[in-house]
């Protein structure tokens, strides 16, 4: 938003945060321009159009020295036999779901939660493992305690965050500037979403 207000000084931008199903309401009843929302969740995909910017990975998130982290392969029913910590923000629970499902296995929930900060100090504090998006992962929890990531050997979506607006109207001239921009941005790697990158202990 910094860069593209200094680069399009001229365009006032007015950010609104609403519930997922509340933002495509208002994108195709004109209320929003446009929206940046998780597109891999989206529910109306006849009325909007979309362009992805990031492709986010989900991985396993792990404690230090779990026994899983000197395994070489992981997959789903390693993960199944240890106590989850399952997010429930943003359609988590139900992504979730379906590729647990897919793969003819369930987590063992042991915490259900809305909070990513409580997460990472429940695995840091080795009282579950989950599986979330790099897009999420931090290398510390708030108390300073590591937080580990593994890949999982098995077909799970990623979270895919981009663009949306109405397929009945055409962008304005304000709002095709703001989608060309981010496209420029994110697909010259200026955006990226890194992985693994090493975090100073405050």
């Amino acid at each position: 938003m910094s860069r593209f207000q200094k680069t399009f000084p001229n365009i006032q931008a007015y950010v609104v945060e609403e519930k997922r199903l509340d933002v495509e309401a208002g994108v195709i009843d004109g209320k929003h321009d446009l929206a940046l929302i998780l597109v891999s969740n989206l529910s109306n995909r006849q009325k909007l159009l979309s362009h992805t910017l990031v492709h986010s990975m989900r991985r396993l998130w792990l404690p230090p020295k779990h026994p899983l982290l000197n395994q070489e392969i992981i997959t789903l029913a390693d993960v199944a036999a240890l106590p989850y910590i399952q997010l429930v923000i943003d359609d988590a629970e139900m992504t979730t779901g379906a590729y647990w499902r897919a793969h003819n296995l369930q987590p063992n929930i042991i915490i259900r939660t809305e909070s990513v900060e409580a997460i990472r100090s429940l695995v840091a504090h080795r009282q579950g493992v989950t599986i979330l998006s790099d897009m999420m992962y931090r290398p510390w929890s708030l108390e300073g305690s590591r937080i580990e990531v593994r890949e999982v050997a098995a077909n799970i979506p990623t979270m895919n965050t981009g663009l949306v607006w109405s397929r009945a109207r055409e962008p304005s001239t304000e709002a095709r500037a703001f989608i060309d921009f981010c496209r420029i941005e994110y697909d010259s790697g200026r955006l990226e979403i890194r992985r693994n990158m090493p975090v100073e202990r405050e």
